[in-house]
């Protein structure tokens, strides 16, 4: 079972991205340039929000913390938010912008990876909350940028 845990915490965010580069590759043109749009917001956005989420909350790893050893390696630092958790939710949510069926199916897998990051002894839950948050968050903002600008 530990490689399960260990495949959802360190290799399904590849197969998130890599769905979410061909959803884009595959897609029209009007799709592919609104998903590249909301991408070139929301990415940074989150990554962003994510920096300023690490400065102010301080979460330390489970295994820094001594409830359970890690099934991987990872520096002690600090846990908040998950990056993986981040970027794969992030990149779902642009995908939901376009397709709701894929996206949903994306922001599933990225929850996924988030549970493997907890059970892996990586992460608390509230790093994926948080990560999961602040993904949402960064599209939505993303969306409202572009309708209200029109762009």
């Amino acid at each position: 079972m530990d490689w399960f845990v260990v495949f959802l915490a360190t290799k399904l965010y590849l197969v998130v991205v890599v769905a979410g580069l061909l959803v884009f590759l595959y897609g029209t043109r009007v799709g592919r340039k609104n998903l590249f749009r909301v991408s070139l917001l929301a990415l940074p956005t989150a990554f962003i929000l994510s920096r300023l989420a690490n400065f102010l909350v301080e979460s330390p790893r489970p295994f820094v913390d001594g409830h359970m050893s890690a099934l991987i390696e990872h520096a002690p630092d600090n846990g908040f938010p998950s990056d993986h958790t981040l970027l794969t939710v992030t990149v779902g949510a642009i995908i939901y912008t376009q397709n709701k069926l894929v996206g949903s199916i994306l922001i599933l897998l990225g929850i996924l990876v988030g549970i493997g990051r907890v059970l892996s002894g990586v992460h608390h839950a509230i790093d994926i909350v948080g990560s999961i948050t602040i993904a949402f968050v960064a599209t939505y903002l993303a969306v409202l940028i572009l309708r209200r600008w029109q762009i």
